[in-house]
């Protein structure tokens, strides 16, 4: 009896310590992220360095599927946007929405009149930089690119997947 309960303590033991490298986030962000490319986890991991993971999510965005990690620095939500490939797409730091350029705003506003902002963030995209925001149009997600003049970039429907869903192809 003795000897089952200390085989059962250290099995305890090392399920703990073995999900010790993996409890920097939680379990539904470790399950997707487990479940990317390993091209897409090796990069995550190369990119946060040190950084704690607080949100992993795949999407579409048009026709391309890219990972969203998200982390913190002090108490500004950033995210890495990475491909399929592993390759990092761009960066962002999220910014509250009243303090957006009026020409941003206004461009958003004319892009999507009966949406509703749900978030923003100042994006860096290569040499590119640029603001990105989600507005909510109905049931959709539109992620707006926008120069800081107000010159539009993109508007593209963005959509939350799960392992089993493919993107739209137009």
């Amino acid at each position: 009896m003795k000897s089952s309960s200390q085989k059962i303590a250290s099995l305890g033991l090392a399920i703990t310590l073995a999900m010790g490298g993996i409890a920097w986030a939680g379990a539904k962000d470790d399950a997707a992220m487990a479940k990317a490319p390993a091209v897409v986890q090796a990069a995550v991991k190369k990119a946060l360095g040190g950084k704690k993971l607080e949100e992993f999510g795949k999407e579409s965005i048009g026709t391309k599927i890219v990972y969203e990690v998200g982390f913190k620095v002090g108490e500004v939500d950033h995210a890495y946007i990475i491909s399929e490939t592993g390759e990092m797409i761009q960066e962002e730091a999220d910014v509250d929405v009243a303090k957006l350029p009026a020409a941003v705003a206004a461009t958003v506003k004319k892009a999507q009149p009966e949406g509703k902002i749900a978030e923003a963030a100042t994006a860096t995209a290569g040499d590119r930089h640029f603001y990105e925001i989600d507005v909510k149009v109905g049931t959709e997600i539109h992620a707006i690119k926008v120069k800081e003049d107000g010159t539009l970039i993109a508007d593209e429907i963005e959509k939350a997947l799960t392992d089993e869903d493919k993107p739209a192809v137009k």
